[in-house]
C-alpha cells in the first residue's frame, strides 16, 4: 500500500464517522422490513469517499489510520506491548 497523506487519512475519518453517525440514526428507529437496503446507500457512500481519498478497501482505511495513530503517539517502530495497546484504545479507531 503506498503512503497517504496525513490529511487524507483525516478525511476518511471524517467519512467513517459521518458513516457512523447515519447508521446510528438509522438503528435508532428499531429493526423495520427494508432496513438493509437503506443501509447500503450508507456504506456505498463512504466506501466511494473513502475510494476517492485512495483507499482501495477498508481494510486498507483502517490499516492507514492505524499507522497513524501509532506514529502520533510516538510509537512507531516499536514492538507494541500491552500498555501500548491501551493508549491506542483510546485513539480514533
Amino acid at each position: 500500500m503506498p503512503e497517504i497523506s496525513k490529511g487524507k487519512i483525516l478525511a476518511g475519518r471524517e467519512a467513517a464517522d459521518a458513516y457512523r453517525e447515519a447508521h446510528r440514526k438509522l438503528h435508532s428507529k428499531g429493526w423495520y422490513k427494508g432496513i438493509s437496503e437503506d443501509h447500503t446507500p450508507l456504506l456505498n457512500t463512504m466506501l466511494a469517499e473513502l475510494k476517492i481519498l485512495g483507499f482501495d478497501s477498508l481494510e486498507e482505511f483502517f490499516t492507514a489510520s492505524m499507522e497513524l495513530n501509532i506514529k502520533e503517539v510516538g510509537l512507531e517502530g516499536k514492538e507494541l506491548t500491552q500498555a501500548d495497546m491501551k493508549i491506542l484504545k483510546g485513539e480514533w479507531h
